[in-house]
């Protein structure tokens, strides 16, 4: 059994220098854009001036430097074969130092290291060609939810891909070949998924020799589908335990697996099916068929397969496409609006997905962000399809016909009654015409005093109204909506309501009143809330009538005394006649009507005095007078 202690010893020093690093992700870019680096460039300026969420298209070419990503992008090649990144044995060729880093499509060789990734997330490593680095071909330390998925990691000097102190994984359809020491090495790390990985020829015999190496309480992972052929050590197991191995194939391996005393509790099989063992020699007589009838033992160990695999795993091949949905709900937007496309892959995972708005250019969403639709019209396209790691591409794609987007209201116009100027009636005719080149005209609302409506109600050209009761100007607002639900601004037009003559009262003289001059003014108050008085006339008891215009005085003289009558009569512009009249009386004498009443009046009293006098002095009784004789 193999010791570990350089490996273990740098570890814990990389680990003291992570102390003060910061692991927060870098903030996505609003927009997202593609950063063209041709041959000559330098690649590292690129990523300076990058945002966080940008994709950076490296064309092909040799490029010799050491870069270091820190923000959250995208690094892709033009092909893994014909672009190169060669580095310096002294630094790793990439060394990442943000979350959500992408990095795909290149050849990085000779470096210290081919990628590490120390103390940050959820960044994808995929198909690339990692090879001919000093130390590690990829190192991942201190960092969880990675994915490694469909490269090439073949002749580095010590490990093929390291995972030291990391949680969460997937490695996964990687050619693990011909490193120095180990294919794959865990060092103190925990429930990653090893999945469908070739690991092969690692045979050197000075130092390590394991296609996969599981050490220093690497617990709870799980290794399926992988096939370990032609190293000294299939498998080998250190202070390590709790995790399972099933669907392998180990063919030729020196040692096909082996553990030490502190690895208990690995399971080498799922309860149903374990692996496939070359040097298995048991049969398959007793069902179910498949699985040998004996254990597979492990080494010396103790530990067995008890359902070893009578012929090779053919581990699932990614051939299915990922699965592309848009969440556009067909409704009429008004303002720009972004569709979001999700794709889901349920093996190797999406690697990108892509999209043409209006049959323009490919966009993707790693470098363009979600589709953004700008174009007023009722039948924008979105055409969109991904690939996934394992390089399937979605097929047919997918084309959404029909997203709708209006960003103007509609405009319109509104005539009452063909234009006239008035009315007398209070059903009018309103002519209506609204246009929307876009989403078209779907309804229309009324007031009468552009603050109170009515509710909408579909459009139609021709529409018959009752206006508000009284006479005079008559306004009527209007409003239409298109089918974007777009209102436009108020159209009104205006007409006067006239179904009435004019109203005249009299101001003076008075009903029935006595006037003591042969001159009398008629004063009077005559309007028409319609279209207004025409003229007015004046009669005087019964004669001629005069034509006074639009005054509203006139003035007789030489009347005579006695009982008048005068009728005023009112015309609106309509022809319409309302009258009105005032009785008087003229007295023109010095002593008037009422003078000589007072008198009579004054006379009667007198009278009256005089009589009850006469009457009183009649009752008085004649006073006796005394005989003188008597006295």
């Amino acid at each position: 059994m193999k010791t570990r202690a350089t490996a273990a010893a740098l570890s814990i020093l990389l680990a003291m220098s992570l102390l003060g690093l910061v692991t927060n992700s870098s903030p996505v870019s609003a927009t997202p854009t593609t950063i063209q680096a041709s041959l000559g460039d330098s690649i590292q300026e690129a990523i300076n001036n990058a945002n966080p969420g940008d994709t950076i298209l490296v064309a092909a070419g040799t490029y010799r430097e050491s870069l270091i990503i820190d923000k959250s992008l995208t690094l892709t090649g033009s092909g893994k074969t014909v672009t190169i990144i060669e580095g310096q044995v002294s630094v790793a060729v990439i060394t990442i130092r943000a979350n959500n880093v992408n990095i795909s499509g290149l050849t990085i060789q000779s470096g210290l290291k081919g990628v590490s990734l120390v103390g940050y997330n959820a960044s994808v490593i995929s198909n690339n060609i990692i090879i001919s680095n000093t130390n590690q071909g990829i190192d991942l330390q201190f960092s969880h939810s990675n994915k490694v998925l469909y490269n090439t990691i073949a002749l580095n000097s010590f490990e093929g891909l390291h995972l030291g102190n990391s949680t969460n994984n997937l490695i996964s359809n990687n050619a693990v070949t011909r490193n120095e020491n180990v294919g794959i090495e865990l060092f103190g790390s925990t429930s990653n998924r090893i999945s469908n990985n070739t690991i092969v020829f690692h045979e050197a015999v000075q130092f390590h020799d394991q296609g996969i190496w599981i050490s220093d309480a690497s617990n709870g992972n799980t290794f399926d589908g992988n096939t370990v052929s032609k190293n000294a050590w299939g498998v080998d197991i250190y202070s390590s335990s709790s995790n399972v191995f099933h669907h392998n194939n180990f063919i030729n391996n020196t040692n096909q697996a082996d553990r030490d005393d502190q690895s208990p509790s690995n399971a080498w099989d799922n309860g149903a099916e374990g692996n496939y063992w070359s040097d298995y020699v048991g049969q398959d007589i007793n069902p179910p068929v498949g699985i040998g009838d004996t254990p597979y033992p492990i080494g010396f160990t103790g530990d067995q397969d008890n359902f070893p695999l009578m012929s090779q795993w053919n581990p699932v091949m990614d051939v299915t496409p990922p699965l592309t949905v848009d969440d556009y709900n067909g409704a009429w937007h008004t303002v720009n609006f972004t569709i979001t496309l999700t794709a889901a892959d349920d093996f190797s995972g999406v690697q990108a997905i892509y999209y043409k708005i209006n049959n323009g250019s490919t966009m993707s969403v790693n470098a363009n962000g979600q589709p953004y639709i700008t174009r007023e019209s009722g039948n924008n396209t979105l055409e969109y399809w991904s690939t996934d790691v394992a390089g399937n591409v979605e097929a047919p794609h997918r084309v959404l016909a029909y997203i709708k987007l209006d960003k103007t209201s509609p405009s319109g116009s509104i005539i009452i009654d063909n234009g006239d100027t008035y009315t007398t009636s209070n059903l009018v005719t309103l002519n209506l015409s609204a246009n929307d080149v876009v989403s078209g005209v779907s309804q229309m609302r009324f007031s009468d005093n552009g603050m109170v409506w009515t509710q909408w109600e579909q459009y139609i050209t021709s529409k018959t109204l009752s206006l508000p009761s009284g006479d005079g100007v008559k306004k009527v607002f209007v409003q239409f909506r298109d089918n974007a639900l777009l209102p436009s601004q108020m159209y009104d037009d205006s007409i006067v309501l006239d179904t009435t003559g004019p109203v005249i009262s009299v101001l003076s003289p008075s009903m029935n009143s006595q006037l003591r001059s042969s001159t009398v003014t008629i004063e009077w108050n005559g309007t028409d809330a319609g279209l207004g008085v025409d003229h007015f006339e004046i009669q005087l008891d019964g004669g001629f009538p005069i034509n006074v215009e639009t005054r509203q005085n006139h003035t007789f003289t030489g009347l005579s005394d006695g009982s008048h009558i005068v009728k005023i009569k009112g015309f609106d512009k309509l022809g319409r006649l309302q009258e009105t009249s005032v009785s008087f009386t003229v007295n023109t004498n010095p002593i008037g009507y009422i003078e000589i009443s007072l008198i009579i009046i004054a006379a009667i009293i007198a009278g009256i005095a005089i009589y009850i006098f006469k009457i009183r002095k009649r009752k008085v009784p004649t006073k006796v007078m005394p005989d003188k004789k008597g006295s």
